[in-house]
């Protein structure tokens, strides 16, 4: 039987976030475990206007105002800008009026915080950035945010399809920067064909790919990496468990993670490597339709 006389009264998990910040809509979601009982409660709401700090705060004032006032709390966030303002490493200058809604709802509750890491696979930070994403898209439901008082910014028309999904990944692959190659050099470094090599250097440029660069990404004829599968292409890379368990995230389909798989051999940053497989699927299930 499992010891439980360790364990606070609640664990909570936290997440907020801004589809364009500071200033465009966003959302927050938590959720809090009660311990002695098992029982789960989720929340989430989304706003028109707001900064990702001041959802991050959102989140964890909606977990503990629904939290009886005597009782121990485990708070596991993902915001270290939250964490170190609750216990004091960090001054409060913005979002004023949230702080002090935290300090209320923090009244005869016994805190303790924990770091962690955003989409790293732990099952309830995924969870809370699901909600929020989800919530953040139903633009119909977003309410205002009366204390932010920056800029606004409108609601974006609606995108549909493989470019609508909105992907995530570690922070170790979000900075990859455009190699200072020429053609041949890159041809030759990543083992692909001239082709190839000449549309992966001009896609890289655009900061915004839109659906029909993906559409012109093309091999240009095998290469190295047309034949491989997945076991034998994570031999070449570090953090492979990482990389497949993100790709696995937006692709269940084994051929749409080898074709992934293979656009990161090839030198094309982990984000874009997703979405041009999810544009492909697109495209072959528009043109199939078409054919029916």
């Amino acid at each position: 039987m499992e010891n439980t006389q360790n364990l606070p009264d609640y664990i909570v998990y936290t997440d907020g976030g801004c589809a364009i910040n500071p200033g465009g809509h966003g959302a927050y979601a938590a959720i809090i475990i009660h311990t002695d009982t098992g029982e789960i409660e989720e929340f989430t709401n989304g706003y028109k206007n707001t900064t990702n700090n001041r959802m991050e705060i959102m989140a964890v004032i909606e977990a503990f105002e629904h939290i009886k006032k005597g009782t121990s709390v485990e708070l596991h966030a993902d915001s270290k800008y939250v964490l170190k303002t609750i216990d004091g490493q960090f001054s409060r200058k913005k979002n004023l009026d949230l702080w002090e809604r935290l300090d209320k709802a923090c009244e005869g509750l016994e805190l303790s915080l924990c770091w962690v890491p955003g989409h790293r696979g732990h099952y309830y930070n995924e969870r809370c950035d699901q909600m929020c994403t989800e919530t953040m898209n139903n633009t119909n439901d977003l309410i205002v945010d009366s204390g932010y008082t920056g800029k606004k910014i409108s609601t974006p028309r609606t995108v549909t399809g493989a470019m609508s999904v909105k992907i995530q990944v570690p922070k170790e692959f979000l900075h990859s920067k455009i190699e200072k190659l020429d053609v041949k050099k890159y041809q030759k470094k990543y083992q692909i064909n001239r082709i190839c090599a000449e549309r992966l250097l001009e896609f890289r440029k655009k900061k915004k790919p839109k659906f029909k660069d993906y559409m012109m990404l093309q091999t240009g004829g095998k290469d190295n990496w047309s034949a491989m599968y997945l076991n034998q292409m994570i031999r070449h890379v570090e953090n492979e468990e990482l990389i497949i368990h993100t790709i696995k995230k937006y692709l269940s389909d084994e051929k749409a993670v080898n074709a992934a798989m293979r656009w990161y051999m090839r030198g094309l940053p982990l984000k874009y490597c997703i979405r041009k497989v999810l544009v492909d699927q697109e495209v072959a299930q528009s043109c199939n339709q078409k054919r029916k």
